[in-house]
């Protein structure tokens, strides 16, 4: 193995050690309580973790577009690594599937735009099962588009087969999964008495197809007539739940509280975690101006007399983002990710334990100060889409992906 390697792999371990454990299995200096409600564990952790803050940064490890073959990137949208530790990527943009070795060499695209079998209308999510198969979620009709890793279709999974229940339309608009089944947040819409109805759940499929597990639901009537967004609710939407590498899968259960379930394979709750006494974090008036102008960009071209209307919460959510740690950690993205840091740090990340405790805080040192809105966190490696100079023009640029290494190593 060559000594770059061996480097990468022993800052990833340093990164990776799990907290001190006392002989009853809660880490050392840890101040929190456990509860039993309705016999459900509920573990309330106090504001500040058991162990000091661990300072991280970010090497650039690869980046796309040094094969001439690639072009620019649309729009990440998803990262997955099958069992060789070959990488793909989800450009939602330009409606294909990349393919990359684990150094970062273009190995081809696996797809294209259409709607015919293997290709791709409007992605949203990418998975890789444990048998090499490429799975792709479009959004509506929602389906799963499977590919082989050479690009030749492999069937696709009509979620309208799989859940009927007299829905007219079946979307998906997030996707993951655990070791032996494909985890979805779908929606199943339908009309009833001059009302939509929209049923929202998070749901567990087997790879062959059939449903497995519910582990969240809610539903919400709307007027058809008028175009709502808002904030406010309890959803379980894109990083606000993670399938963790022990199977299990934990979501956020509450906007404006902090609190996690996690759920066995089966769709059982088996505990939930709590960090009190973080304070609610009101949003800036930038960040409700950038809410406000997603909504007039994504609501371009309405017809005329089609109701739009807007309800932001101005706190921001407790929980925004979940990631799977290793170790069966969990990795949190808190409402006070930028809020009083070191000198040099731009972001915080909470890091539990499996049991629930939480055991320390990732510190990271960002160069453009924060994370962008869309990235990707794969065991220790952090996938981003960036701008940079475009060398075939001339004060030009072009967006390309750049695979990150989380080190705890210093400069």
């Amino acid at each position: 193995m060559n000594p770059a390697a061996l480097l990468i792999i022993s800052s990833l371990l340093t990164l990776a050690s799990p907290p001190a454990q006392q002989p009853d299995g809660v880490p050392s200096g840890w101040q929190g309580r456990l509860e039993v409600a309705g016999g459900l564990p509920h573990i309330h952790n106090p504001p500040t973790p058991s162990e000091a803050p661990q300072p991280v940064r970010l090497v650039p490890v690869w980046r796309t577009g040094s094969d001439p073959r690639e072009g620019p990137f649309g729009r990440l949208a998803g990262v997955a690594a099958d069992s060789s530790g070959c990488l793909y990527l989800l450009d939602r943009q330009m409606k294909e599937v990349r393919a990359y070795s684990s150094q970062g060499a273009f190995l081809g695209a696996l797809s294209r735009p259409g709607e015919g079998p293997g290709e791709l209308r409007n992605p949203r999510s990418l998975i890789v099962t444990p048998d090499g198969l490429v799975a792709v979620a479009e959004f509506m009709p929602g389906r799963l588009v499977r590919l082989h890793a050479d690009g030749t279709p492999a069937g696709d999974i009509d979620l309208q087969a799989v859940l009927p229940e007299g829905s007219t339309v079946v979307t998906i608009h997030t996707a993951s999964r655990g070791p032996n089944q494909y985890i979805l947040e779908v929606r199943l819409i339908r009309m009833e008495k001059q009302r939509r109805i929209e049923d929202h759940r998070l749901i567990g499929l087997s790879f062959e197809g059939e449903a497995r597990a519910t582990y969240l639901e809610s539903r919400v009537a709307r007027d058809p007539g008028m175009l709502l967004f808002t904030d406010r609710q309890d959803t379980f939407e894109r990083g606000h739940w993670v399938a963790l590498s022990d199977g299990r899968l934990a979501a956020r259960l509450h906007r404006d509280a902090y609190e996690i379930g996690i759920f066995s394979p089966d769709g059982v709750r088996e505990r939930v975690i709590h960090c009190d006494g973080v304070p609610r974090v009101a949003r800036t008036q930038a960040e409700l101006d950038e809410l406000e102008a997603e909504v007039t960009q994504s609501t371009r071209g309405r017809p005329p007399g089609y109701r739009i209307e807007t309800d932001f919460s101005p706190y921001r959510p407790a929980i925004s983002r979940l990631w799977a740690g290793p170790h069966g950690e969990l990795w949190v993205r808190s409402c006070r990710h930028d809020r009083d840091l070191p000198t040099g740090i731009s972001e915080r990340i909470e890091v539990f334990d499996r049991e629930g405790h939480f055991v320390r805080e990732l510190l990271l040192a960002l160069p453009g100060g924060s994370l962008p809105p869309d990235f990707f966190v794969l065991d220790e490696l952090l996938f981003v889409l960036e701008e940079h100079p475009d060398p075939e023009e001339t004060g030009g640029v072009t967006a390309q992906v750049t695979c990150h290494r989380i080190s705890a190593d210093p400069e």
